[in-house]
């Protein structure tokens, strides 16, 4: 209530304050967090592991994406971040246009 009672604007979508809702985006996003555990673990870990985790995190990322982002469709964005956002020996290319 200090808040509000300061006149510190909130955020419509979220109910949260400006403030607290600035601190929030300064986080690490899941995105970074997930390439940050591949690079960390990709050297010593066997390559189906590999392909595990890159499966795990393909198909879980859609599911966090805000709700009404634009993106494309799941199996889309799935079939995108596999084989390159997930893959470590993929990052110094560009992606496919695909």
């Amino acid at each position: 209530m200090t808040t509000a009672r300061e006149g510190e604007p909130f955020d419509e979508r979220t109910g949260l304050p400006a403030s607290e809702l600035g601190a929030i985006r300064q986080r690490t996003t899941w995105y970074d967090l997930a390439q940050d555990y591949l690079d960390q673990r990709w050297d010593r870990t066997p390559g189906n592991t590999r392909q595990t985790l890159a499966d795990a995190f393909a198909t879980i990322t859609p599911a966090l994406v805000h709700p009404g982002a634009t993106y494309p469709e799941p199996r889309v964005l799935r079939r995108a971040l596999y084989p390159w956002a997930f893959n470590k020996n993929a990052w110094d290319r560009e992606p496919d246009d695909e």
